[in-house]
Order: structure tokens, then sequence, then C-alpha cells
């Protein structure tokens, strides 16, 4: 590996479980609070507890992974181009061609639509969000079991968390169809992008 490589890993890397940590971190809290009733009325023990977030840290922690990785990603690289060390890496010849096939695929896993669902079901369904949550918890456990991503599952298998679903909930579990419905301002749709980087360009001529 090259310094160049070591130098850009080294930044993204402790960025990236700088992000999981405090993540993880909010998270637990938040599920402490909401679960500490249950632990006193059923008396468990300090080590008990330990135990439960023994398990439960890692599942949270590849939820989130690829979150954290786009979030890890992105400001690395704001902070390379914002010292022009970006600049100096281009005129050395190197490249900073993205592989889009395989982002493509990675963007797929995590379970990251799984939101986008929940979200669906509260807009669609009539349901609140703590109910809709509980649902699309239930599918991504369902998923996990079968080892499939959430775009690999039939209707038939997501209509088993709610039998009143309809067929167009699955254009829910398509990444791009995710990132495109996002439309409000600082959403993440294609068109707010280019509208931002067209933007950006007026601004730095």
């Amino acid at each position: 590996m090259s310094i160049l490589n070591k130098y850009i890993l080294k930044k993204f890397l402790k960025t990236f479980l700088f992000v999981v940590g405090i993540l993880v971190l909010v998270i637990v809290v938040i599920d402490f609070t909401e679960k500490n009733d249950k632990f006193i009325k059923n008396e468990l023990t300090f080590f008990e507890i330990l135990r439960y977030y023994y398990g439960f840290v890692p599942y949270i922690s590849s939820l989130i992974t690829p979150i954290t990785a786009f979030i890890a990603t992105v400001y690395v690289t704001a902070q390379l181009a914002m010292r022009t060390e970006i600049i100096a890496i281009l005129s050395s010849g190197k490249s900073l061609k993205a592989n889009r096939e395989r982002m493509l695929s990675l963007s797929s896993e995590g379970y990251t639509t799984s939101t986008d669902f929940a979200d669906y079901l509260v807009q669609n369904n009539n349901l609140s969000f703590r109910e809709a949550y509980k649902i699309s918890a239930k599918l991504v456990n369902y998923a996990e079991k079968k080892r499939k991503k959430l775009n690999e599952l039939s209707f038939n298998e997501v209509k088993r968390m709610k039998n009143d679903l309809n067929k167009n909930v699955m254009k829910i579990f398509n990444v791009i169809n995710s990132v495109n419905i996002k439309t409000s301002y600082g959403g993440t749709s294609t068109k707010n992008i280019k509208k931002m980087i067209s933007k950006l360009k007026k601004e730095l001529k």
C-alpha cells in the first residue's frame, strides 16, 4: 500500500469509527431509556443487561455501517478538497474515479431503505411511526435470516409483515428510487444535486 493510500485510509477510518461510536452511543442511550422499566420489572442484574448490549451493539453497528461509511467518505473528501490536497493528488497523476457498479451494489446492503419502508407505511397505511418502525424491523430481521437484501425480497414475502400492502411498495426498496424521492431542499434527489453543482460552479467562476 502506497503512502498516499495509507494517508487517506487513516483519515477515513478515524472519521468512520468516530461517527459509528457517536451513533451507537446515542442509540444505546435511547434504547436503555425505553427499556429501563422492563429491566427493573424483570429484575435483571447488571451483567445480564451488559450481555444484552453485548449482542445489541454489533447488530446496530452493522445496520448503520453503510450510512456512516457514506458520511465518512463525504467528510474526508470535503476535507481534502478544502485543503486543496485533491489538486496535489490529481497533479501527481493519481486517479480518483469512482467504481459506480461497486458503489451501487454496496448501497443496497445494510438495509438502508428500511426507513423509507417505515415512512411509506406512515404515509399510505395511516400508521404511527412507532408501529411502522416495528413492522420495518420485522422485515429487516426476516431478510437477515433469509440472507437477502431488501430489494431481493418478493412482494409475497414483504406482504407477510402487513397483508394489505399495495404492490407499489416494492419501489421503496430500490436505492436509486430511495435517493430520488427526497426532493425537498437539501434532499438527495439527482435533480437537487445537479442544481447544487450548477450553483457552486457559478459561484466558483
